[in-house]
């Protein structure tokens, strides 16, 4: 994501870093933070990877 240490200034920091070893509700919350960054980042239709 980050090319030549180029980096997005608006980007919060890496998420599953904070996961780890966080309760499961936690988890659950980042990877909701995460999806709607990542999908206003980058729209893309309902196909994700799962």
């Amino acid at each position: 994501m980050c090319r030549n240490g180029t980096k997005i200034s608006s980007a919060p920091p890496p998420v599953p870093a904070v996961v780890r070893g966080k309760s499961p509700d936690s988890i659950h919350r980042a990877r909701e933070a995460t999806r709607a960054f990542t999908d206003n980042l980058t729209p893309l239709p309902e196909a994700g990877p799962g």
